[in-house]
């Protein structure tokens, strides 16, 4: 899968549309990377904190890793 740079709104369809059609694999990583540090995201929906991404753990540190992108 080609990565893309972040942007919550465009993962938030991805996701719900992998989630829709039973995509197989995880279904919070579809190729989506930091725009500082280029690792990768994970999409999460809902909750506390809003739709937001995460850093995928083992990722290398980012001055972005505690803030919601």
């Amino acid at each position: 899968m080609t990565q893309a740079m972040a942007d919550i709104k465009l993962a938030v369809t991805m996701r719900k549309f992998a989630e829709a059609i039973n995509m197989q694999g995880p279904t919070t990583n579809l190729g989506f990377i930091c725009p500082e540090c280029n690792e990768k995201l994970s999409v999460h929906i809902g909750g506390v904190q809003g739709d937001h991404f995460e850093h995928l753990p083992g990722e290398k540190a980012c001055s972005l890793i505690d803030k919601k992108i």
